[in-house]
C-alpha cells in the first residue's frame, strides 16, 4: 500500500509540475497558426496638446507633443501602442516635480489618439501621482479637488488634437 501511495504522489508531482509547460504549449499551438493581423495604416503619429493650469496663483501654459508608436500585436488584446510626451518620455504633462514626488496630467491614451478607442463622455485629464521609494514607485490617481487641496494646483483648460479616424472603434465608458 505504501508503494502505491508513493507512486501516486510521484505521478501527481510530475503532472502538476508540467502544467505550466502544457499551458505554454497549448498557447503556442493555438496562436501560432493564426495569421498575424495587418499592421495599422499609421505606425507613428504626433499630436499637439495644450494644458493650462494654475500653480500657487501663477497661470502656466504647457504646450507639448504627444507621440504614439505602434508596438506590435498581442494575441489576447490586439494591437499594442506606446504613448508619451516627446520631450519628457512621460505618459502625460509633468505639472509638479519635487523631491521624490512627480505629478503628471494624462490627456488620453495612445489608443484614443490613434483612433482605436473613443471616450463616451469625451476626453478628460487624469492626474497621476508617482512617489519614488527605495526600491519601488507608488502610483496613485488624484482627483482635481485633491490636486488643489494638496498641491495648490488647479486645471483650467486643455486642448488636444483630434484623433486619427479609424474604421472600427471601441467605446470606453
Amino acid at each position: 500500500m505504501k508503494k502505491r501511495v508513493k507512486i501516486l504522489i510521484a505521478v501527481m508531482a510530475i503532472v502538476f509540475s508540467s502544467l505550466p509547460l502544457i499551458a505554454m504549449l497549448t498557447y503556442y499551438l493555438v496562436f501560432s497558426f493564426e495569421k498575424e493581423p495587418p499592421s495599422p495604416e499609421f505606425s507613428y503619429a504626433e499630436f499637439s496638446m495644450e494644458l493650462v493650469y494654475e500653480k500657487d496663483g501663477e497661470e502656466i501654459i504647457a504646450n507639448e507633443v504627444y507621440v504614439v508608436e505602434f508596438r506590435g500585436h498581442n494575441p489576447m488584446t490586439g494591437r499594442t501602442w506606446k504613448g508619451y510626451v516627446k520631450d519628457t518620455k512621460e505618459t502625460g504633462i509633468i505639472i509638479y516635480l519635487k523631491d521624490k514626488t512627480k505629478i503628471i496630467c494624462v490627456l488620453g491614451s495612445p489608443e484614443y489618439y490613434i483612433g482605436e478607442w473613443t471616450y463616451k463622455d469625451g476626453i478628460k485629464p487624469h492626474i497621476v501621482k508617482k512617489e519614488k521609494f527605495l526600491f519601488k514607485t507608488k502610483t496613485s490617481v488624484l482627483s482635481e479637488e485633491e490636486l488643489y487641496e494638496q498641491y495648490n494646483i488647479k486645471i483650467i483648460s486643455w486642448k488636444v488634437d483630434d484623433p486619427i479616424e479609424m474604421s472600427s472603434v471601441d467605446t470606453i465608458s
